[in-house]
């Protein structure tokens, strides 16, 4: 079973959402466990933490383990206070949440993170070039990318009609 969630599940309302999905999960056969991720330290193109819970049947003998990081990338310091944030209620009490797992740290020998750029330039040329003005602007390039996001929008809708 694979759950993920804003990091704020770990402190809502001062309780942990997580850990007490966990002990339920574990009062009914399953091995639980749960941790922050970044998603830039797994080749996607945005700084986003999740909250992870990975949970096996019991009889599957299987541990709990977390995906070894793939990126690599140098946080903004912002993104710290926010992971703060969300493990307060763990800070100081982590005996008590017996199924949170440290998250494997990304290594510098890593693959740079992956940028929105990047991303982008992965799609046909014909699906993206019409949408760059020939010298963007800041302003010109966010109507661009919103004009191809939509378009790529209307299209997997018109597809799943």
């Amino acid at each position: 079973m694979l759950i993920e969630n804003v990091p704020d599940v770990l402190n809502h309302g001062g309780q942990n959402i997580a850990e007490e999905i966990c002990e339920v999960l574990g009062g009914k056969g399953y091995v639980c466990g749960y941790t922050l991720l970044n998603a830039s330290f797994y080749g996607v193109p945005q700084m986003r933490e999740r909250m992870f819970l990975i949970a096996y049947r019991r009889e599957l003998n299987l541990p709990v383990v977390l995906p070894s990081p793939t990126h690599w990338m140098a946080l903004p310091p912002g993104y710290g206070g926010s992971r703060a944030v969300a493990l307060k209620v763990l800070n100081g009490l982590l005996r008590q949440a017996h199924d949170y797992l440290e998250p494997p740290a990304p290594t510098k020998d890593l693959p740079a993170a992956v940028t929105a750029e990047q991303a982008i330039g992965i799609c046909p040329p014909s699906m993206h070039a019409r949408f760059l003005p020939q010298e963007p602007s800041v302003e010109v390039h966010a109507v661009s990318i919103r004009r191809f996001f939509t378009t790529i929008a209307e299209r997997s809708l018109h597809t799943l009609n």
